[in-house]
């Protein structure tokens, strides 16, 4: 296996525990990354869901 295909299914591996609500934490163990940081970088952008609940939970705070 080349290491591009390597890289393909690891990113589909994560993605696909995204996409089932999977603990990040769960994901950065199982990825092998340093810290949670690592994962959040490589793969927030596929949790869009985390920005609105960040924003509603500030909503509650400030209002």
């Amino acid at each position: 296996m080349s290491r591009r295909q390597n890289r393909y299914l690891r990113h589909t591996y994560a993605s696909l525990m995204i996409s089932k609500h999977i603990p990040i934490k769960f994901i950065q163990q199982q990825m092998g990354h340093s810290s949670i940081q690592v994962t959040l970088d490589k793969y927030g952008h596929l949790m869009p869901e985390l920005y609105e609940i960040g924003g509603n939970a500030m909503n509650d705070v400030v209002i």
